[in-house]
């Protein structure tokens, strides 16, 4: 739906013609504003190839993140489950332990999973 927004949104800025600039901040009450937050304007013209690139590659990089955070999290619950089913009697902090640890990454950037 997000994809779709983008294509009718810029679509929508290609088919204008009048001059007008959007602003990022220009709405957002003075009390509500982050000190360290930028102000960016962008004229019509430019809006439609920020709409076709940009922003459409800014939802895609989001989706790709959440959907690993998810899995990640699906992950480690099962390990949370699973752990004590091949370990009969092991304690739960020991499981937390196990399951903060079973994707370690080292210093030169390689990731070391946790096996049974």
């Amino acid at each position: 739906m997000m994809l779709n927004a983008c294509d009718v949104t810029a679509k929508s800025y290609a088919a204008r013609t009048d001059d007008f600039r959007l602003s990022t901040t220009q709405n957002i009450p003075p009390e509500f504003r982050l000190q360290m937050e930028l102000d960016m304007c962008y004229l019509r013209p430019e809006l439609p190839g920020k709409y076709r690139t940009a922003v459409v590659r800014r939802i895609c990089e989001n989706f790709i993140i959440r959907l690993i955070s998810l899995v990640d999290g699906i992950f480690e619950d099962i390990l949370e489950v699973v752990t004590p089913l091949v370990e009969p009697g092991i304690a739960d902090l020991e499981v937390s332990k196990r399951v903060r640890g079973a994707w370690q990454q080292d210093q030169n950037g390689h990731v070391k999973v946790m096996n049974y």
